[in-house]
Parts: structure tokens; sequence; C-alpha cells
């Protein structure tokens, strides 16, 4: 966003920082726009640690609307639960995926990106991933141990944390199956609504997503037992200890198959592309784009 923005007049606000809390937590219109100046675009980095950012972001869009005002956040969960303010028609919404293949070639290079693929298939796109390769291995399990799951778990829903991750674990090794919720529930002994309520959540959290069958009757489409893929194959490798090089694995077919999934969601979100989410199937015998 500081380099959309270089050339740009624009107000920076940390929503870690104690001061950018207090000010923006239900302000008047006169505080805002003292606190705003005569900046055009505002960018307000961590909103959702900033109580009642909803209700300031709505003064700011129907009373200062010459403002241009950008909200971001890296928790999902707590920056949609801080906009309980519908602003309907007053916003755009952007997901930001782990880095596309697109992106990871056009900065480092065809040949570049080619030599890194396999290591790729097995760590993930997310970026500190990326640019620290060195320390990828070490970095990767932070990141889904420490942060990446503590979306879901700071809720307080899930009662018992290690259900979660054995969870994800059979996700893991499911990858690229059919998944059954009763079989599921089995192995974990718990009921199947609490099941379903638990991958709702790690949807939310952008870990997983599913995927229905492709059917031409829309009825079975919608009846039949979906496929749930992850955003990335580093966060699916971590759970269940694997980070091996391909020519050790035996689930090179269900990566692949990650991989290619996953992209194929990148390249829809970014293009714009509105498509049934349920019957998002690849042709046969087309490229990835």
């Amino acid at each position: 966003m500081h380099e959309l923005l270089t050339d740009k007049k624009y107000l920076f606000l940390d929503g870690d920082d104690t001061t950018t809390r207090r000010l923006l937590d239900t302000p008047n219109t006169m505080q805002i726009k003292s606190i705003l100046d005569d900046y055009k675009y505002v960018f307000v980095d961590e909103a959702q640690r900033i109580d009642n950012i909803d209700l300031t972001a709505k003064i700011i869009h129907d009373q200062i609307p010459d403002v241009r005002l950008i909200l971001s956040g890296s928790s999902s969960f707590e920056l949609s639960g801080s906009t309980q303010e519908p602003l309907t028609g007053r916003k755009f919404s952007f997901n930001l995926y782990p880095i596309s293949w697109k992106e990871f070639e056009q900065n480092v290079g065809f040949v570049a990106a080619e030599q890194d693929f396999p290591n790729r298939l097995v760590y993930g796109f997310y970026p500190e991933i990326i640019t620290h390769v060195s320390d990828q291995e070490t970095l990767l399990y932070e990141l889904t141990e420490s942060y990446l799951y503590k979306d879901v778990l700071a809720l307080g829903i899930i009662k018992k944390q290690d259900i979660i991750f054995r969870l994800l674990q059979l996700l893991a090794f499911q990858m690229g199956n059919e998944v059954s919720y009763n079989e599921l529930s089995r192995s974990l002994q718990i009921d199947v609504k609490t099941v379903i309520s638990y991958i709702d959540l790690l949807e939310q959290a952008y870990v997983v997503y599913r995927l229905g069958t492709f059917s031409r009757n829309l009825r079975n489409e919608i009846k039949k037992n979906k496929k749930i893929y992850f955003y990335d194959n580093g966060v699916r490798n971590a759970p269940i200890k694997n980070l091996q090089p391909l020519p050790l694995r035996n689930d090179i077919g269900a990566l692949w198959e990650n991989f290619l999934m996953s992209e194929r969601l990148k390249y829809l979100e970014y293009e714009g592309r509105k498509v049934n989410r349920l019957a998002n199937k690849i042709p046969t015998g087309t490229g990835l784009y």
C-alpha cells in the first residue's frame, strides 16, 4: 500500500499504536476532520485493533466524501468482526492470498522460478518463506503454529485445541479426495455439526477452502461430498510435519493438484471473474490461465 500511494499525499495510521487506537475510537466528525487535516488518502493498517473502526469509517465516508480510506488487517476474523456496520455501497473489499506463481515468476524470472518450483510445492508461497529461503522450514512452522491458526484459536469457540490440529492433519492427508464429514466425525470422536463448524472457521481464517463436485445437475452438485484444499502448500505440509523434498515423497500428485487449484483461485479473484466455486472446474486440456 505504501508503494501504491507513493505519489499521493497520504496519512498513515498504525492500529498497533496506542495513540492511533485512542484517537480513532468513536471520535466525532470535527475530531476526525482535525486528525485527517487536508489529507485526501488515509491508510489505516491493522485496523481491526481499533474499537469501533466501522463507525469511524462510516463517518469519514459520509461526512468527508473527498477522502479515500484504506483499511487493512492481518486478521480476517478480527477485521470482519470490527466492521459490523454494513457500509453497504460504501466499500470495496480485497483478499490478498499468498504469492501467486505469476507474481513469483515476474519477480525472480522464468529460469529462477522453474529452478525453485520443487521447493515451492513443499514450502508454499507465503512472502516471508520466499524471501528467507535459508530459514524457510523454521519460518513455516512459526507461521503455522504461532500465527496463522491463532485467528481460529483466539475466538474461544474451539474448546479443545488439539482437535483443530488433528482435523487439519486429517484434511491434509485427504487433500485431493472427497471428504466425508461423518468419517471425520468418527475419527475425531466429535459431533458432525462440530466438524462442519470447525471447517467453517478454517475457511474464514483462509487456511482451507471447500470445492464441490462438477455436475450437469446442480441439485446433485450441491448434495455430493466436497474436496477440501489448502490455500497454500506449505500450510498443508506443516501440520503433518512433512517437508521432505519431492523425490522422497509419495504425495506429489496431491501437492500438484492443490497448487493448481490455489493458483486458479488467485487468478479468478485477481482477474475479477465471478464464478460459482461449487462448480468451478478447470477444463481438461487447457492451461492454468
